[in-house]
């Protein structure tokens, strides 16, 4: 097999390479952020996490962390931040809120969430 490899005329790509736990396909992105246009910064994005975040049930501080995954980070003049959460994906700024927390800041490789009055770092 290595041998046959070594001759084919281009790189060939193992069909045996797992795909990457815990991501969706990527239509399902898509989707979200079409409902969710991360480019109109204040405009649809605020009222539909807020909207969202009304209908969630009351979570435990303890465990919001533990169903939070950050999917994205969109950098820009307002960066925005892609937050996954019980298979939903936010499209959120600072101030604005997913769940029970409020996005303190969105860096480049991490966003810190404010919950209860703490910190809380999300990567």
């Amino acid at each position: 097999v290595d041998q046959l490899l070594a001759k084919a005329p281009v790189p060939v790509i193992p069909t045996f390479v797992a795909p990457l736990q815990g991501l969706r396909p990527l239509e399902q992105y898509v989707d979200s952020l079409m409902a969710q246009d991360p480019f109109r910064i204040g405009e649809t994005a605020a009222a539909s996490a807020s909207a969202a975040s009304s209908e969630t049930p009351p979570v435990d501080p303890r465990t919001l962390i533990a169903d939070m995954k950050m999917v994205g980070i969109s950098w820009g003049e307002v960066p925005v931040a892609m937050i996954e959460q019980r298979g939903q994906t936010f499209v959120v700024k600072p101030g604005e809120s997913v769940g029970g927390a409020v996005v303190k800041e969105v860096l480049v490789d991490r966003v810190i969430l404010t919950i209860e009055g703490h910190d809380v770092e999300l990567y």
